[in-house]
């Protein structure tokens, strides 16, 4: 009995130390796929930090065309306030939202009319 008693300790000596050996390695596995995942994780943060900054860089400052850009400003707002108020006498009941929407469609050339405006003078 003393044999068979040994024997049976021994086989479960192997089964707790395959168990401990399988539990190792899915640990070990375990812990690769935290890591790759970290890294995926990390990865796209990158990306998407690079994606922001891109974006939300200055862009150069060119003093001409700075210059430019005001002047096509100012002339647009000049232009959509005076046909916004050309509107108001022409319908004084038309309501407001409706004069918006007259402008927005007139958005376009209102803002060509501006940059002609602004045109460097051929000398």
């Amino acid at each position: 009995m003393g044999d068979r008693q040994q024997m049976l300790e021994q086989e479960a000596l192997r089964n707790v130390r395959s168990l401990v050996e399988r539990l190792d390695r899915a640990d070990r596995e375990g812990r690769k796929r935290d890591f790759r995942a970290i890294g995926a994780i990390a990865l796209v943060a990158a990306v998407l930090i690079g994606a922001i900054a891109f974006a939300m860089r200055k862009p150069a400052y060119d003093p001409d065309e700075q210059r430019q850009r005001g002047c096509e400003l100012d002339a647009f707002n000049a232009r959509a306030a005076a046909f916004e108020r050309g509107m108001r006498e022409a319908n004084p009941d038309m309501p407001y939202r409706d004069i918006q929407k007259q402008l927005e469609r007139e958005r376009a050339s209102l803002v060509v009319a501006a940059r002609t405006d602004c045109q460097p003078k051929a000398r």
